[in-house]
């Protein structure tokens, strides 16, 4: 047992006793078993120390790398080299293309002898005079230098630069331009002038192919004059074709109305803007089942040049507004059952009823919202309760407050 199970199995046999052979045999397989784990353990080593070598290596290789790059930043740009080889050129005395222009005021001057000499040479030693006045231009041309290298890293590092994302979707303005005699522009124009109706006012006026209703007429007669403008220039087109035409018309529509509200100052008129944009997506969907009924045509999205990050801001913008409004309501709803006493829970039973109505009816905004603006659905049901709890700790402390100030009341009455 000495040797170890597995040279203790090699000596080991019928007989109790070892011979001098076997001991030599289980000595040698001790020493064959150490030689094994010495090997082992340096392999194992070498192994260790070859992936600390290359982490190293690779955070050396980084450092020089960027000690390079921040020492090759103040590097000579093309205007840089040109206004050196113009200065060398100038240093040679050979003309500039600019001099001749300024040559005629000084051959007057010329005396007769110096024209008597000769004529060839008098002409090229006119123009070191000029260099002097044509050398403020070139001095401009230096702060070119600092606007090359931001560009060029920007080029080469355009999906690190904070800004905006490319366009899938073009704006109105340049969906409707296009050929006035086919079927299908005929049609986009005049759905997105029936659009045109549930947009903010003002929105989309001025776009060239949208064609605005007078507003002296009533609403009902806007929309039906419209709606048979609409209907006269589908009948050329396939359902397929229809649906696909107003989901483009709506996508671009929507892409001004987003960029408008991001645009905006105040969290109110964000609101407003945003509210409208819910308003005018319904009616495209209605407008587009209306036309073709039997289609499944993609959603209306927003697909514009703003970035996902700025698309969450706009719409936490929108679920602090819709946070506020349920605080409202659930802080109306309690004054209104403590100062009615005990049995206002009934009374106050249609309030909850409509309390939970407007629930209901403000989920189904911010759900359209959050497709329009594609917000994922978990995304924004975390956005909510990271909102809904901070309402709730203010809601407490606000009622811890309370509570303390009419127990103080109560003990300066007792």
């Amino acid at each position: 047992p000495a040797f170890g199970p597995e040279c203790h199995r090699k000596v080991s046999g019928p007989r109790a006793m070892l011979t001098a052979q076997a001991v030599a045999e289980g000595e040698m397989c001790i020493s064959l078993e150490q030689t094994s784990a010495a090997a082992t353990g340096v392999v194992a080593a070498a192994y260790n120390w070859a992936i600390v070598a290359g982490v190293a290596v690779a955070v050396l290789l980084i450092r020089a790398f960027r000690r390079r790059r921040k020492a090759k930043l103040p590097k000579i740009s093309v205007s840089d080299m040109a206004k050196q080889l113009e200065r060398s050129v100038r240093a040679d005395g050979a003309p500039r293309p600019a001099a001749p222009t300024a040559t005629p005021p000084a051959t007057p001057k010329a005396p007769a002898a110096a024209q008597a000499s000769s004529s060839t040479s008098t002409s090229p030693a006119a123009p070191p005079t000029p260099p002097s006045t044509a050398a403020a231009p070139i001095e401009k041309s230096a702060p070119a230098a600092k606007v090359e290298e931001p560009s060029a890293i920007r080029r080469g590092l355009g999906w690190l630069v904070p800004g905006e994302r490319k366009a899938k979707v073009p704006p109105l303005s340049e969906l409707l331009t296009g050929d006035e005699e086919s079927s299908e522009m005929r049609f986009m124009r005049a759905v997105a002038s029936q659009l045109n109706l549930d947009a903010p006012e003002g929105a989309f006026e001025s776009t060239p192919g949208v064609k605005a209703v007078p507003s002296r007429l009533p609403l009902a007669t806007r929309t039906a004059l419209l709606q048979a403008a609409v209907s006269a220039e589908a009948e050329p087109l396939k359902p397929v074709e229809r649906a696909n035409a107003v989901t483009s018309v709506a996508n671009s529509m929507v892409r001004d109305l987003v960029d408008r509200a991001a645009a905006l100052g105040s969290a109110t008129e964000k609101i407003a803007a945003l509210e409208s944009l819910g308003l005018f997506v319904d009616s495209a969907q209605q407008v587009r089942g209306e036309l073709s009924p039997d289609v499944e045509a993609s959603q209306i999205v927003y697909d514009g040049p703003l970035r996902q990050k700025q698309l969450d801001d706009l719409f936490g913008v929108y679920l602090d507004v819709a946070v506020e409004e349920v605080q409202q309501q659930t802080n109306s709803l309690l004054a209104s059952m403590m100062k009615d006493g005990p049995g206002a829970a009934d009374a106050a039973f249609p309030d909850m009823q409509e309390m939970e109505a407007r629930a209901e009816q403000s989920q189904k905004k911010q759900d359209r919202l959050a497709v329009v603006l594609k917000v994922p659905e978990r995304k924004a049901q975390k956005l909510m309760e990271s909102k809904m709890k901070v309402m709730q700790e203010e809601a407490q402390k606000q009622l811890l407050a309370t509570w303390g100030t009419s127990a103080v009341e109560l003990g300066l009455l007792l």
